[in-house]
């Protein structure tokens, strides 16, 4: 719940705001994906999210030099989406059940943080476009070129897991 009431006068407001969202979820996605690792048992999985959690430290610190180069201060705004996105890995992780439903399960919450940050910037983007604010553009344009990627590589990871679960072995 926001203890004061959030301004937005202009779209540079907007995207200020969506900025620090987005830092927030960041932060949410850092402190969680030690433990998914770690709730995980297919070495596969859990260098995946080994990898993301980098990604999002290296893309995290770069955010950071933006807000310093605009002069915004990224700490202040929550990220309730990705807070819902992370209470759910507990759910699951908790979950009795076979390991190798479970690790998908996991990689599902990992999917949604990554569809969560790649929308966020997709939102930021498109201000930054109207803005004229190149630097902001290409910083996010990187998170974009790189989501994918992860994303597809965890996919994979659940269709091997899956079509070894639907072959028993």
């Amino acid at each position: 719940m926001r203890m004061t009431s959030l301004k937005l006068e202009s779209l540079a407001d907007l995207l200020s705001y969506n900025l620090m969202v987005l830092r927030c979820a960041q932060t949410e996605i850092i402190d969680v994906m030690p433990a998914l690792a770690e709730a995980v048992t297919a070495p596969e999985v859990k260098q995946g999210f080994h990898d993301y959690l980098e990604h999002v430290q290296k893309r995290a610190s770069q955010l950071d030099d933006l807000f310093e180069m605009l002069e915004l201060n990224p700490e202040g705004e929550n990220s309730l989406g990705m807070a819902g996105i992370t209470d759910e890995y507990r759910d699951i992780a908790d979950a009795d059940g076979a390991s190798d439903i479970i690790d998908v399960g996991l990689v599902s919450v990992v999917k949604k943080m990554i569809h969560y940050e790649t929308a966020a910037c997709l939102i930021i983007r498109m201000y930054a476009g109207i803005l004229d604010l190149d630097d902001v553009n290409a910083d996010i344009q990187q998170t974009l070129d790189t989501n994918p990627v992860i994303d597809q590589q965890l996919s994979e990871i659940v269709e091997h897991i899956t079509n070894m679960e639907a072959t028993g072995g």
